[in-house]
């Protein structure tokens, strides 16, 4: 039945079955299962069914479940661990050749601003290439890139130096979205100004 469930999306039904009957994991879609996890707030559950396969031998798949691991950690509030497994994270990835997925820099950098070192946030920052402009019109997904600005100028914990400085890292690195970075930055700033 809980198998039943998860191929349906059906994640409450499936999750409460499982707690309810202490269903075994083994034989269930553990990418599935993890999602449901996190979309009924049973981080701890996602942070147990995730930690064994973070040590897998195929690179790639211990790679995906070390940034689930990362997920579980942040929403547990566990933001020295965050650091730690994002660590392991951008290491693989370099080794891997890939690039670390955007909500895991935003993960890492979020961690690093609740722990109070904006400096080590800003190191993050600036390993966020955006994605070309094509023809010079914006691509596909860039909206989670500049998300990611609005994130800095927003959070509670920046001031007004980090947050000039992270943008000016971020327009050298990324030069042709100097004008998006300032919407985003200034937006960030007002959502920021409402708050207080």
């Amino acid at each position: 039945l809980a198998k039943e469930n998860l191929k349906k999306d059906e994640c409450i039904d499936a999750v409460g079955y499982i707690q309810r009957y202490s269903v075994s994991y083994e034989k269930l879609n553990k990418n599935k299962l993890f999602e449901c996890f996190i979309r009924t707030s049973r981080y701890e559950n996602a942070k147990e069914l995730s930690k064994p396969l973070i040590s897998q031998k195929n690179l790639k798949k211990r790679y995906r479940w070390l940034q689930n691991y990362l997920l579980s950690e942040y929403k547990l509030n566990k933001f020295a661990n965050v650091v730690e497994v994002g660590k392991d994270i951008q290491s693989l990835a370099k080794v891997l050749k890939i690039k670390p997925k955007i909500e895991t820099l935003e993960y890492i950098f979020m961690s690093f601003m609740k722990l109070g070192k904006q400096n080590k946030a800003i190191k993050v920052a600036k390993e966020l290439p955006f994605p070309k402009k094509i023809k010079g019109k914006l691509p596909k997904g860039i909206k989670v890139y500049l998300n990611f600005v609005l994130l800095i100028a927003s959070h509670k914990n920046a001031d007004a130096k980090l947050i000039a400085f992270c943008n000016s890292e971020l327009k050298k690195t990324n030069k042709e979205y100097s004008t998006e970075i300032d919407i985003y930055e200034n937006e960030g700033l007002r959502q920021r100004a409402n708050r207080i």
